[in-house]
C-alpha cells in the first residue's frame, strides 16, 4: 500500500516527534485532521499541504524567486480573523527572535508538497520541504493569499544526496 496522503503523515509525525505525554495519552486512538483543509495545527507546529499543478483549481500554489518562497491559499472557511490564521501570522512573524544552535532561524511551520501528474492523474506522495517564515500575505483576499520563504531552500538545492536535489528541482521547476 502506497502512503501518499495527510493520514500516514500525520501519523508518522506525531510518532516521531509528539510530546510523550501526548504519545502515552492517545496511544491506541485514532488521530483526526480535516482531509480537505491545507493546514494543521499542533501544539508546537502547523504543517501547511500544497498541492501543485492541481487539475480545475481556481487557485494556483507555486514556487517563486526560484523556489526561495512558496504561496499557500487559506481555505475557504479561512479568513483574517481566524485563529489559524493570527497563528501563522504570529509564528511566522517571529522567526527571527528564535534561534537555533547555527544561527539558522527557527520556525515551527512546516511543509508538505503533493504535485499533480497529468499522465496518471493522480498525486504525488507529499514530500517535506522544511520549515518557513513569513513574507507576506493579502488581507481580506478570499481566499487568503500568503507567500512563505523556505528556511530550508538552500540544504534542499545543495543537498548532499542527488535524489533530495532532484525531487526538489521535479517540485520547483
Amino acid at each position: 500500500m502506497d502512503h501518499t496522503g495527510k493520514e500516514f503523515v500525520i501519523n508518522e509525525s506525531f510518532a516521531l516527534a509528539a510530546h510523550p505525554d501526548d504519545q502515552k495519552r492517545l496511544a491506541g486512538s485514532r488521530l483526526s485532521f480535516n482531509k480537505y483543509c491545507g493546514v494543521q495545527e499542533f501544539k508546537n507546529a502547523i504543517f501547511l499541504w500544497i498541492n501543485l499543478g492541481s487539475k480545475d483549481n481556481p487557485v494556483v500554489n507555486d514556487f517563486l524567486e526560484d523556489a526561495r518562497q512558496v504561496s499557500w491559499f487559506g481555505g475557504s472557511r479561512m479568513h483574517d480573523e481566524s485563529p489559524v490564521i493570527h497563528k501563522l501570522l504570529k509564528m511566522g512573524q517571529q522567526h527571527d527572535e528564535k534561534e537555533v544552535g547555527d544561527d539558522k532561524p527557527h520556525s515551527d511551520i512546516i511543509l508538505w508538497c503533493r504535485r499533480y501528474q497529468t499522465d496518471t492523474k493522480k498525486f504525488t506522495p507529499y514530500l517535506c520541504f522544511g520549515r518557513l517564515t513569513y513574507h507576506s500575505h493579502v488581507p481580506q483576499s478570499h481566499p487568503l493569499k500568503f507567500i512563505w520563504k523556505l528556511i530550508d531552500y538552500d540544504g534542499l538545492k545543495n543537498h548532499s544526496d542527488k535524489a533530495v536535489r532532484d525531487r526538489f528541482a521535479a517540485f520547483t521547476t
